[in-house]
């Protein structure tokens, strides 16, 4: 582990940012809101730190996110809805946490998603939104 500490919500005013990549650390608390200014971001990992609470709804507008790796935390929330309207999303990775409630068809339907993984969580699939 290198990082410890939390995530600054400054991180926010990085918006040239593409990749964000801080997996294996021991970053803690809650992810902050203020990622969703990181309107180029195309890859996000925050994968086996120590992060607490709920994905931020805000993760959504983030239009050209491709990657979003969130596994091995302590996240313990239902995944927001939001997370169906990014269109550039090909892979999600969410396992081993303590998230629950339903995965949206949007976020884990193929053609443009590739995979998602849910394991070691409370999830169930809904297909309500594919199209």
């Amino acid at each position: 582990m290198g990082l410890t500490g939390t995530l600054t919500p400054r991180i926010g005013v990085l918006k040239n940012l593409t990749a964000l990549s801080l997996q294996g650390n021991a970053i803690t608390r809650n992810i902050p809101k203020e990622l969703e200014n990181l309107t180029n971001l195309g890859r996000l990992d925050l994968e086996n730190n120590r992060l607490i609470g709920q994905i931020p709804s805000s993760l959504g507008n983030l239009n050209k996110l491709q990657l979003l790796t969130l596994s091995q935390n302590n996240l313990n929330v239902t995944i927001p809805e939001s997370l169906g309207n990014l269109r550039s999303l090909i892979n999600v990775i969410l396992d081993s946490n303590d998230l629950s409630g339903e995965i949206l068809g949007a976020i884990v339907q193929k053609g443009n998603r590739t995979s998602s993984s849910g394991q070691a969580n409370k999830l169930k699939l809904s297909l309500q939104a594919l199209n």
